[in-house]
Parts: structure tokens; C-alpha cells; sequence
């Protein structure tokens, strides 16, 4: 992303003649894109939406999925400079047919949200997984494959003297991703391939015809394969979302399944805090403010995408 915003930055510059520029990203969004924005003179980060502003010197970044609140995103100024993080643009995160029914509301299930019942009310989502074909699509492995810190990610860009803008600005600032990650990388991207290839009939006879007949594991016949990728995911993030719908002090907001989740605090005067952060924090669990996300202080992000073990001791703490 900072290389793509440099790219952009080169390319306004000598397009308008005008070096300074504004990046501009709907909220709620990822805090980090503003300290990107700051490492150049050239920028100045906003996230409030003017309809006068002039699109020529407008830099968009659009998250979509979107983080922390999982919603689609769309661009709201027409310009020839926008950005799209795709990093969540997977068929895990995206769920277009996920509907948690209303509960009791006493705790037990996911309550009616009506004010009624201390539980959450019904989570839809709307996104389904369609096609992305943006002239500049930033993934990255970290956010696929849950490795996180593996500095390993990818671009497709339709623009030819943006791309040799974005490998230059790599290459300056630390020479790209080191062998070692790439190797990781392949590796990583090949396992999850098989995984979904080994739950398709044609293609799994097409494998074990190339490696003469032997297995997964090695042995002919005795190997079971392990889940498909995706599904797996996809199945351990809704549970752990449904298993959040059950805590009665904040609701849930966005779509639900994703890595985070962006919820709102009930009641923050009745809890004596000063934030929803901080009434995670009294019960020995660490989220992050919503107001860095640019949200308000009843808003925070908790992350879903943790180890088994870490989860279960959320859990354990929000329900104690």
C-alpha cells in the first residue's frame, strides 16, 4: 500500500503539476493508512468526505472488505487515483448467506437488539464473493493465510509506469521480501491449493496420477485429506462469531466473519468507562479504541482471527 501511494504520489505530481494531495479513506478504517499518508510532505490524510473537492488531487484508498467492519466498500470520488486493498477479498471473510437468527436475548443466544434482551440482534451479511477488477488491487499473504508479520503481498496494477513506481519505491526502501519469505510463501500458497484441490474429484485424480498413485501422506489409499482452506476458515470464524453474539454488554456491528470484529458497547455511563476498550480491558482483555479507527469511544475492534487456546481464554473472561 505505501508503495502504491508513492506510485501515486509521482504520478499526480507530474499529471497536475501540483505536488500536494489528499488521501482520502471512508470510516471506519485502518488507522495505519493515516501514518502512511504522513511519511510524505506531499500528503494529507482525511477521512471526511467533500462532494466539492476537486477528484484531481485526490488519492482514494478503498478497503473491501472493509476493516474492522467487514462491509463492502465502493469509491465515493471519481478519480484516476484509487487504491483497493483487497487483502480480505477472500471466500472466507465473505459470507453472503450467513444469517444468525434472533435468540432470547437473556445471554443464552443471540437476542432480539431491540433493547428488550441483553443479547445481540440478527447479523445478515450482504457481500457476496464477486470478481474484483480494479486497475490497482493490493493482497497480501499475512491476511490470507493468518501468518502474520510475513511481508509477503502482491499487486496487480493495470498502469505500467505506476507498477515500475510501486518495484522502485521496494526496492529503495528494503529491497522487496527476502528469499526466505518467499520460499515460506510458496509453500504456504501450495498447501492451500491442495487442500481445495483434494475435495475436487477431477483434480484430485489428476495429482495422484502425476505422483504415481501415492497420497497426501505419502501412502497409497490411507491419507485422509485435510479440509478444504476456505471452509475450515470460514467455519471456525462464524462459530467464534456466534459464540461473541452471546455476550451481553456490546453489540455486534458490520458483517459478520471476519477476522475482527467491530462492536459497540452498550452502555458506557452504567459501566463507568471511558471507552469500550476500556471496559474490555477491566475483564483482562485486550481490544483496540475505536476512535483510532475513526469511530467513536462505544466503538472497538476485537480480534477474532487468534489461536484456539487465546480464544477459548477470551471467551472465558467476557463471560465471567
Amino acid at each position: 500500500i505505501a508503495a502504491a501511494l508513492y506510485g501515486y504520489y509521482e504520478l499526480h505530481e507530474h499529471s497536475t503539476g501540483q505536488s500536494d494531495v489528499s488521501v482520502f479513506t471512508q470510516k471506519p478504517f485502518w488507522p495505519v493508512f493515516g501514518q502512511m499518508a504522513s511519511l510524505d510532505r506531499r500528503a494529507n490524510f482525511t477521512s471526511t468526505y467533500d462532494p466539492d473537492r476537486n477528484p484531481r488531487h485526490i488519492i482514494e484508498i478503498v478497503t473491501s472488505p472493509n476493516n474492522p467492519d467487514n462491509r463492502p466498500k465502493a469509491a465515493l470520488y471519481h478519480t484516476n487515483f484509487t487504491l483497493y486493498d483487497r487483502v480480505y477479498h477472500w471466500p472466507c471473510f465473505v459470507n453472503s448467506s450467513v444469517s444468525f437468527s434472533p435468540g432470547n436475548g437473556n445471554g443464552n443466544g443471540i437476542g432480539n437488539g431491540n433493547g428488550n434482551g441483553n443479547g445481540n440482534g440478527p447479523l445478515e451479511s450482504t457481500m457476496g464473493m464477486t470478481p474484483a477488477s480494479e486497475d490497482v488491487m493490493i493482497f497480501s499473504l499475512s491476511k490470507l493465510a493468518g501468518f502474520a508479520n510475513s511481508r509477503v503481498g502482491w499487486a496487480l496494477v493495470r498502469d505500467e509506469k505506476l507498477a515500475m513506481a510501486m518495484s522502485s519505491f521496494m526496492f529503495l526502501t528494503g529491497h522487496g521480501a527476502a528469499v526466505e519469505a518467499k520460499f515460506h510463501a510458496v509453500h504456504i500458497l501450495n498447501a492451500i491449493a491442495h487442500s481445495e484441490d483434494d475435495h475436487h474429484p477431477r483434480r484430485r485424480r489428476h495429482r495422484a496420477h502425476k505422483s504415481g498413485g501415492i497420497g497426501v501422506g505419502g501412502v497409497v489409499g490411507t491419507s485422509a485429506p485435510p479440509p478444504p482452506f476456505f471452509q475450515f476458515v470460514k467455519e471456525v470464524l462464524l462459530k467464534r462469531w456466534r459464540e461473541l453474539a452471546t455476550v451481553p454488554f456490546f453489540t455486534l456491528e458490520g458483517a459478520p466473519g471476519a477476522m475482527y470484529a467491530w462492536v459497540r458497547c452498550r452502555d458506557l455511563q452504567r459501566s463507568n468507562a471511558d471507552s469500550c476498550a476500556e471496559v474490555f480491558l477491566r475483564k483482562g482483555v485486550y481490544v483496540e479504541d475505536g476512535l483510532s479507527f475513526g469511530g467513536t469511544a462505544h466503538n472497538a475492534r476485537v480480534c477474532v482471527g487468534i489461536t484456539s487456546s487465546s480464544w477459548e481464554l477470551v471467551m472465558d473472561r467476557l463471560r465471567a
